[in-house]
């Protein structure tokens, strides 16, 4: 039980972060695509 409590703290840790560099992730290539969109 002790050792895997490490772990998903460790996991949810780990998806936390994959969340947080995703949301940055998209909104660096949605910027850029709305800017690129408004050209004609």
């Amino acid at each position: 039980m002790d050792a895997s409590r490490p772990t998903a703290s460790l996991l949810t840790r780990h998806v936390s972060f994959a969340w947080t560099t995703g949301r940055s992730q998209a909104v660096q290539v949605t910027l850029p695509t709305s800017s690129v969109s408004r050209w004609p």
